[in-house]
């Protein structure tokens, strides 16, 4: 007697079979794209584009706006004059000095201009103006027949312009210059620099490093920088120390028609208002 065929169990061999096609490694051959391949992902649908907007036209201006443009637009045409165009300030007597101070002046003299001040005018403001934050070419006064003045120049490239345009204000006159350094790691990086900045002074005075939370071992302090500075041929340089004997070192050098500038970024100034209380003299000749 025939034995009947077991489908069951052939049945359970094409299931295995079905399992290892769909769970075994996959040939070449194999049609199963792989679990990253792009041909699984779905496809984003286009992005509509959104129908034009339509752009807000604004109400039509009237004449005193119209009015207000053009004269904006002809105050900014000033600045686009050929260089020789410029309106010249350098011949009014300054409270503000310097090479900065020159071009705002500039600047603040064109917008006056295409504002239609009028130009006498313009120039009594600029000559009148001090900077209410000093510490910019500022123009302290005068101490025992000298005159006294700071700048918070600290770098070499501030430093020797504005030495220059000291000497070009006050022409024929001796300068002493007091300088502050600004940071111990300051003053070693820009050493070399720093000891040709001061050629044109007179007479160098070096206080102490401004510190700002430094040590003098993390860079260079003022002796070392006086010592470099002589190295590259200044005769007069001299290192005063702290900064509250400056005002009375000063006084015994200072002589009439001399001129005493302090620079710095630290508070050197102080030096400069101590000197003029210690002096009768307050108004700059």
């Amino acid at each position: 007697m025939a034995k009947k065929s077991d489908d069951s169990g052939s049945d359970d061999k094409k299931a295995d079979g079905q399992d290892l096609d769909e769970r075994g490694p996959k040939t070449k051959d194999s049609k199963v794209a792989p679990k990253n391949s792009p041909a699984k992902k779905t496809k984003r649908p286009k992005a509509v584009p959104k129908p034009h907007l339509a752009r807000k036209v604004g109400k039509p201006k009237t004449p005193e706006g119209a009015a207000k443009d053009k004269r904006l637009r002809d105050i900014l045409s000033l600045f686009n004059r050929p260089k020789g165009q410029n309106v010249d300030y350098g011949a009014l007597q300054k409270i503000m000095l310097g090479y900065h101070s020159d071009l705002q002046d500039q600047a603040a003299g064109l917008i006056g201009l295409g504002l239609g001040y009028d130009p006498t005018l313009i120039e009594v403001a600029i000559a009148s103006y001090n900077n209410d934050f000093g510490n910019r070419f500022e123009l302290k006064g005068a101490a025992f027949g000298a005159t006294v003045l700071h700048d918070f120049a600290h770098l070499p490239r501030e430093i020797i312009p504005t030495i220059e345009n000291v000497l070009k204000r006050y022409p024929g006159r001796r300068l002493m210059v007091a300088f502050q350094p600004h940071r111990y790691s300051r003053t070693k990086e820009l050493c070399l620099e720093l000891a040709t900045a001061f050629n044109r002074a007179d007479l160098l005075l070096l206080v102490d490093v401004y510190p700002v939370g430094e040590t003098p071992s993390q860079g260079m302090d003022s002796l070392q920088l006086a010592e470099a500075i002589r190295a590259q041929g200044h005769k007069a340089v001299e290192y005063v120390g702290k900064l509250e004997d400056l005002p009375t070192r000063a006084m015994t050098l200072l002589k009439p028609k001399d001129l005493f500038l302090t620079i710095g970024a630290g508070d050197i100034n102080k030096a400069a208002d101590d000197l003029l209380a210690m002096s009768w003299e307050r108004e700059p000749d």
